[in-house]
């Protein structure tokens, strides 16, 4: 006790005492108490009352103030007192106290020990009073209630009572309102004198401390928190330093309580409100904004609500002024979006209560807008009044967009969900709070209540705000809010607003610089809008039982959709484009009107001649049927009201509606929708937008809709619309123009008109560009590539020399600026292999050509093809060499004309035919080393086109058939001077020693075609190797074939004379016309060939005795020549057509037409006679060939040549007439070859067809006549009897087929029994009137050999 008295009643003395003893008697104390928890409550109230509180006895009060729960504030945020601090260069002036309080005093040293306990041996801080709170609260209070009460106290007293403890030096003060401040009652007490302290000079370092601690300490956020924070905002302070202080004080305050900014900023905005404003009211916001900005915005959106929810309208007309000035004191720097989210919270209770509910909800909407208006800065200003074409930085105005989009989306949403339950039903004013958060108003209605923005920037503001892309929640909340009945919106206005909407996007799109604006992905907006146009029937009225009425549209509305789905569709390619140009056909047909810029119905690129006015015509048919329906729905409609007769004159709604079918046929647009759909396919530029789109490619699917024969003006102002920015065309499109515009039309010698226009040197050049330097471009220059490739192969001639034209053009190097002098073909065989990355373009070059050598025409570009494809693919693996050799037999074996035409085929032909010989030669001999390896890639396959052929070393290999064809075929060609290859080739098929190769299958390796081509060529070895173990009836027919050389022919005929010795009853039987015979080997005797005697002997010339079949010939002249000669067959007996229709699809072009010729004139000849054996034999040899194997393999010859099939078919159609009795074989013929012949049909299919409906026509005519016929009385048969004996006398006369059979043909049971009974009358009128001629002629018929027609 005796230490407490000390530390608590020790006073100083001028001339004696020493101070240390309170340091001494505190230190003790803790040093006795430090490892108790519970310490006595006299320390507190020796503390309370004048206990000493230097840092000497810190440890001491530190534990003591903990009693207190006060929260120890940061000595930096005070303001240095230098007033008060010790200066080193004045010290203080000699004294009793001063010296003995110097840290260097002698009686400290001469103690030998401190007073002062060191840092180094630590102290606790621990809460001590824990059990004691109540009495130390009620202690402190009476003591601040005794220095602070009820009476009125000098100034200075309570000053000096509550801040200053006396009795100790400046630098050891330790304040006790500061001490205390943990208590909320304190706090309260405390705040209420605190500003006239702190304007008090003398107090102004206390009361400053005192501030710092009061606001570091509120945290209980209680009810005396909340007063104290309404008493410190009404503080006015003056010094700026004490101001700043002040403002610090506030971040403290923030930090103590999360609830703290809400109080704060609802007292200091109802203060700013008030009469009595305080001046540091923005500088406490921009603190507040400063501390947390987004919670400060949302805090303060709720306060505005409150303010709105008060009855009297004043805070109306202030919150406006208000929220530019805390903008404009904050520089704007204020999340509006969270801002105008806090104004959409959830106060359906307290809106509920309210009296003007309409009058919130209007007052909310115009804060929204003022909101968007206010975030408006100066660089958004600036990025958006910016020219066209400058350079600027639209990242300001990039994410005022976005937030402005935001807040629009939260504002719909609210506008949507929560509007309808705070007002009355139908309140009208709700369409123009629509408006008004989307900026659809006037522009008077965002100003006209303050006038603000200013007139020079008013129209600046407007647009910036009013031009922001719509998200697809907000537009999609607009069409559900029309929609809605519970929403007072028009289905009308909530579309006029959507499509304004969309508009402002996609403007937005184009102000972005290719920004994306309006990116959708919810395809069911698509129904959502469409049901926003449905026409609905007015409730009162009602319709008739079981009547189903149209599904109907408002025509204006129907339209607009339309052109919104237009503007999405050019916006969202991927989903909303690619879904209308698959399902939908208007939109289609709208969206190839922007690309084609051709706004007329149908477009071009849909319909063109004749398909166009079937597309008129078809229109006018749907709108025939549809008017019919509207009128029926609308007589209905007048009779369930007014009971009037509606036509067209009167009609309301026939003019209004229209059919609702969005996924039916396309539609005629009204004259100002294509007026509409003009303009904005200029302002949005939505056909460049349709034509970049790569996913789908919309313009290229034209393109190859078109076709390379069809017109296309508009690819020319397309290409023209985007001169110098070719690349947002696709490659396809820029290569169609260059061919349709710049190549022109080629001429027949491959010529063609060179480009007349800078814009076509343009394009070409960035073709070329686009060629020689692909750099980043890497997919259109393969695209460039490929699509010239792909034109090669087109059907059509012209296309075809255009492409290779184009190709040339776009190959040829920089220092070339024609190709004329340069070696023929050079941009195929020297240009192409040298552009860059050639090697990742080289297997679809290969493939391309590969394709483009099937139909290519040309017998000079048809070599080059080849030569490139033997440069650039004789190295391929031998998968992909096995394609390519496959396709180059298969153009040697199947195109005999373009093959003779470009080899050689006797001696002296000119180089270029040659070097292609030797080509083909090398890259079949290189497949066949390879295929022949026995771990070849290439295995047996189970295939009729594959053979396995074995040699006599023991290799093995499969082949294709065409591969084994086209070698042999390449060796009846003229080797030439360099014939290593020609030797390698037929040393390998036909070798000189040893057995030659065979098919290990049993089946012959070498065709009677083939074989016969081999005896036609000049090599001795083929010649001998085709001869070899020919049956005699084989040798009869080669001998009859023409083009045979004549040492051929000798072999031919010495074979024959050998087979006579072996077997002559074979030979004899094999030959079916021997006078023929006789008189062709009398012809090769001419002709200068050898042998033939010993046949020649056994054929028996006698005149006398004929053929036992009936034989057609027409007499020929024959001229002896030492060459072969080409001379159709003059004879052809039944028995021979088999083989002779067989030969005739398996030769070349050059032989089947002169056999087709042939077989032509003796189907002719016999057209009229009555056997016909060779027109039955024919009809039968196709039957039988068709049934063969499936008749695949047939079928495709006569499709591989089509102009002797339908030589052949035209006339087998022609002499054979639906009634004969061949037409039924002749029927099943056709029908074999429709049904199994590819898509799409080709002219033998369509002479097929046509065959075929007139057999079927001919067949409904029978029934036709049999039914009228059956339907004629007796009367009406007597009398047709009777007129028929006036107008024919004879019977028989004008109509004799006809005739004949009414007289004489069988019908089965069903006929008539008028007819029976009249036929004997009619028989016996013929033969009485008829003359003999006439009888004669029906005898003949009778008794012939087609009696049973």
């Amino acid at each position: 006790m005796f230490s407490i008295h000390v530390w608590a009643k020790y006073k100083l003395f001028k001339s004696k005492g020493n101070p240390q003893v309170q340091v001494l008697a505190a230190n003790l104390l803790y040093s006795v108490f430090r490892d108790e928890t519970h310490w006595k409550e006299i320390f507190v109230r020796v503390r309370v009352c004048r206990g000493r509180t230097g840092e000497e006895c810190r440890p001491f009060v530190d534990n003591v103030v903990t009693a207190f729960g006060t929260r120890v504030s940061p000595k930096s945020m005070l303001q240095p007192d230098i007033t008060l601090s010790a200066r080193p260069d004045c010290p203080s002036p000699p004294g009793a106290s001063s010296s003995s309080s110097a840290p260097g005093n002698d009686d400290d040293d001469s103690m030998g020990f401190s007073i002062v306990l060191d840092e180094k041996s630590g102290h606790t801080v621990m809460p001590r009073y824990e059990t004691q709170q109540e009495r130390i609260r009620a202690l402190v209070l009476d003591a601040v209630k005794e220095y602070i009460g009820p009476r009125k106290q000098p100034i200075e007293t309570v000053t000096r009572n509550i801040l200053r403890e006396r009795g100790l030096p400046p630098h050891g003060r330790r304040w006790l309102a500061s001490a205390v401040c943990g208590i909320p009652e304190v706090r309260q007490r405390v705040v209420s004198r605190l500003e006239v302290w702190l304007q008090n000079p003398k107090w102004s370092r206390p009361a400053q401390e005192l501030l710092v601690s009061l606001c570091t300490n509120l945290t209980s956020h209680t009810q005396f928190d909340t007063d104290v924070i309404s008493q410190l905002v009404r503080f006015r302070l003056k010094a700026k330093p004490i101001i700043n202080l002040y403002l610090n004080c506030m971040r403290e305050l923030l930090a103590a309580h999360p609830e703290n900014m809400a109080t704060l900023l609802k007292h200091t905005i109802y203060n700013e409100l008030s009469q009595a404003r305080n001046p540091h009211n923005m500088a406490v916001l921009g603190t507040v904004f400063q501390h947390s900005t987004q919670q400060a915005a949302g805090i303060l959106a709720e306060v505005f609500l409150e303010l709105l929810l008060n009855k009297d309208d004043y805070y109306l007309r202030a919150l406006r002024p208000l929220w530019r000035e805390i903008c404009r004191s904050l520089r704007y720097e204020v999340d509006f979006f969270k801002f105008c989210s806090g104004l959409f919270q959830d106060r359906k209770e307290a809106v509920r209560e309210f009296e003007f509910r309409e009058r919130y909800v209007t007052s909310v909407c115009d804060l929204v807008s003022l909101s968007i208006l206010l975030a408006i800065t100066a660089a958004v200003k600036e990025a958006a009044s910016s020219r066209p074409g400058e350079k600027r930085d639209t990242a300001a105005l990039t994410a005022y967009q976005t937030q402005v989009s935001l807040i629009q989306q939260d504002a719909v949403q609210w506008l949507y969900g929560a509007v309808p339950e705070m007002t009355a039903k139908g309140w009208t004013d709700f369409t123009h709070c629509v408006y008004k958060v989307l900026f659809m108003e006037p522009a008077e209605t965002y100003h006209k209540h303050d006038n603000w923005p200013p007139e020079p920037e008013r129209a600046l503001m407007i647009r910036v705000a009013s031009e922001v892309p719509v998200l697809q929640d907000t537009l999609l909340r607009v069409l559900l809010i029309g929609l809605s009945k519970a929403h007072p919106m028009p289905a009308a206005n909530a579309l006029e607003v959507a499509e304004n909407l969309v508009r402002r996007s996609a403007q937005c799109h184009l102000q972005s610089e290719g920004a994306a604006t309006l990116q959708l992905d919810k395809l069911e907006l698509v129904d959502v809008l469409f049901n926003l146009t449905v026409y609905q029937q007015p409730e009162h009225m009602s319709l008739p039982e079981g009547y189903v009425p149209p599904q109907l549209a408002i025509q204006e509305r129907y339209w607009r959709v339309w052109v919104i789905l237009l503007i999405i569709c050019a916006h969202n390619p991927t989903n909303f484009g690619k879904m209308a140009w698959e399902h939908y056909d208007t939109l289609k047909m709208l969206m190839e009107m922007c690309i084609t810029n051709s706004f007329r119905f149908p477009p071009p690129t849909m319909a063109a001649g004749d398909r166009a006015d079937e597309a008129r015509t078809k229109e006018l048919q749907i709108a025939a049927i549809e008017g019919r329906q509207i009128l029926e729905y609308e007589s209905h409609l007048a009779a369930a009201s007014t009971g009037q007769t509606i036509t067209e004159a009167n009609s309301l709604l026939l003019t209004q509606l229209i059919s609702l079918d969005p996924g039916g046929p396309c539609r005629r647009p009204p004259a100002a929708v294509l007026e509409q759909l003009t303009q904005l396919n200029g302002t949005l530029r939505l056909g460049q937008l349709l034509c970049t789109s790569r996913e789908p490619d919309f313009l290229l699917d034209i393109l190859h809709r078109q076709g390379p024969n069809q017109s296309m003006p508009w690819l020319s102002d397309l290409v023209e619309n985007n001169e110098g920015a070719f690349s947002v065309l696709p490659v396809q499109c820029l290569c169609e123009f260059l061919l349709t515009q710049s190549v022109g039309t080629v001429e027949e010698g491959g010529a063609a008109r060179p480009p007349t226009q800078a814009k076509h040197q343009q394009l070409l050049s960035h073709l070329q560009r686009l060629v020689r330097h692909p750099g980043h471009d890497q997919r259109a220059y393969v695209e460039l590539v490929e699509y010239f490739l792909r034109r090669l192969s087109s059907q059509q001639r012209q296309a075809r020399l255009q492409a290779a034209k184009g190709f040339e053009l776009v190959l040829l190097p920089p220092d070339v600026t024609s190709s004329e002098g340069q070696e023929p073909y050079a941009w195929l065989l020297r240009h192409l292999p040298a552009v860059p990355n050639f090697s990742h373009l080289r297997q679809g070059a290969i493939q391309g050509l590969r394709i483009a050598c099937h139909y290519e025409t040309e017998p000079g570009l048809v070599g080059a093809y080849i030569q490139f494809l033997v440069a650039h693919g004789a190295a391929d693996p031998l998968p992909e060499l096995t394609e390519t050799v496959v396709d180059l037999a298969q153009l040697v074996v199947e195109r005999s004309n373009i093959v003779n035409a470009l080899l050689p085929t006797e001696p002296g032909a000119l180089p270029a035919a040659y070097i292609t010989l030797r080509a083909l030669l090398h890259i079949f001999n290189t497949y066949m080393q390879q295929v022949g390896e026995p771990d070849g890639a290439v295995g047996w396959a189970e295939s009729a086109e594959m053979v396995l052929v074995r040699w006599s070393s023991g290799r093995t290999a499969a082949i294709n058939t065409l591969v084994v064809q086209a070698s042999v075929i390449l060796l009846t060609y003229h080797p030439g001077p360099e014939h290593a290859l020609f030797d390698q080739l037929i040393d390998l098929w036909f070798p000189v020693s040893g057995p030659p190769p065979r098919a290990l299958d049993a089946t012959p390796l070498y065709q009677d075609w083939l074989k016969l081509r081999m005896v036609r060529s000049t090599t001795a070895r083929l010649v001998d190797a085709a001869l070899a173990d020919l049956e005699p009836a084989q040798l009869v027919l080669f001998i009859q074939s023409f083009g045979v050389p004549v040492p051929s022919m000798t072999k031919l005929l010495c074979a024959l004379d050998a087979a006579v010795s072996t077997d002559p009853v074979a030979v004899a039987a094999a030959v079916m016309n021997k006078e023929y015979m006789a008189q062709l080997v009398e012809v090769q005797h001419q002709r200068g060939a050898q042998g033939g005697h010993q046949f020649a002997a056994i054929l028996d010339t006698d005149a006398e005795k004929k053929s036992p079949e009936p034989v057609l010939e027409l007499p020929s002249p024959v001229r002896p020549s030492p060459v072969a000669v080409t001379r159709p067959v003059t004879a052809l007996a039944p028995s021979q057509v088999l083989w002779f229709v067989r030969e005739l699809f398996d030769q070349s072009e050059t032989t089947h037409q002169d056999q087709l010729r042939s077989l032509q004139r003796c189907i002719s000849m016999e057209a009229r006679e009555t056997g016909r054996l060779v027109t039955k034999a024919t009809i039968a040899a196709l039957l039988q060939l068709l049934r063969e194997d499936g008749g695949a393999a047939f079928l495709r010859q006569l499709h591989t040549r089509p102009t002797a099939a339908c030589c052949l078919l035209r006339l087998l159609t022609a002499v054979v007439r639906p009634e004969s009795p061949l037409s039924a074989d002749l029927l099943t013929v056709c029908e074999m070859i429709v049904s199994r012949s590819p898509a799409p049909p080709g002219p033998l299919v369509t002479i097929c067809q046509t065959y075929r409906r007139q057999q079927r026509r001919m067949e409904v005519d029978e029934e036709e006549e049999e039914e009228a016929a059956a339907s004629l009385t007796q009367g009406q048969v007597g009398l047709l009897v009777d007129w028929l004996e006036l107008l024919e006398p004879e019977i028989i006369s004008s109509c004799a087929d006809i005739q004949l059979q009414m007289l004489f043909a069988s019908r089965g049971g069903g006929e008539q029994r008028g007819l029976l009974s009249n036929r004997a009358y009619l028989l016996a009128l013929l033969t009485h009137q008829a003359s003999w001629a006439t009888l004669h002629a029906t005898i003949d018929v009778l008794l012939g050999t087609d009696c049973h027609r």
